[in-house]
């Protein structure tokens, strides 16, 4: 079935989350299944790329395949360099035909144009955590926490407090959130579980900067 909304992300974990956010703000969205999307009336399908490098290395021919893609939208992790990933992400959008990207990410996050041999097309771009600081999906849901949460602040506490790290210094995030995870009912939740059963508060501002974007990007 022809789509004519899509983001794409780097993987499942990054859809699942973006699937259950954008229908607490009552956003019709889906994964990537021809099935499901047909339930769904003008869904915004959300599709993995296995990967930051794949996503790239695939995002011109993604852009081009179908006839009936009207606005796609672009959600990759910023990692530990921001103003590298954002120059990466935009070279590869402007071979594609895209217009009008700035020399750094926007706060608000970017919305333009590319023009393909056959239609132009809307495109937006999108860097977690707030296209601005280091991170990826977890240092944006981080954000989401209730204040109040105590097991929260004891999952930092244990994080701090290990004798030995085996992750990488920019990955204490992911342990955080991951920990605190393994800790709710059931244990182990993925994130997007959890935003559904409403551990994080899908309101908080930064989410609603996020949904911002969706809505500018999709006019929804």
């Amino acid at each position: 079935m022809p789509y004519q909304r899509m983001l794409f992300v780097e993987g499942m974990d990054d859809r699942h989350a973006l699937v259950h956010l954008l229908t607490k703000h009552g956003i019709a969205s889906c994964h990537f299944d021809e099935d499901e999307i047909a339930l769904i009336e003008d869904p915004i399908a959300i599709k993995s790329l296995d990967g930051y490098r794949e996503l790239r290395r695939r995002l011109p021919r993604e852009l081009q395949i179908s006839s009936g893609l009207l606005q796609a939208g672009v959600v990759v992790d910023a990692n530990t360099n921001v103003t590298t990933r954002w120059k990466s992400l935009r070279d590869r959008i402007v071979e594609s035909g895209g217009e009008g990207l700035p020399p750094a990410p926007p706060s608000d996050g970017w919305v333009g144009m590319v023009q393909l041999p056959d239609r132009d097309l809307v495109i937006g771009a999108w860097l977690m955590p707030d296209n601005q600081a280091q991170g990826a999906l977890e240092e944006f849901v981080m954000q989401l926490v209730p204040g109040e949460d105590d097991l929260w602040r004891y999952a930092e506490t244990c994080i701090d407090g290990l004798p030995e790290r085996r992750f990488k210094d920019n990955h204490a995030g992911k342990a955080v959130v991951h920990t605190w995870l393994a800790w709710q009912d059931p244990p182990r939740l993925a994130i997007g579980e959890a935003i559904s059963k409403g551990l994080f508060i899908p309101d908080a501002p930064p989410a609603q900067a996020f949904v911002a974007w969706v809505q500018r990007l999709f006019g929804v």
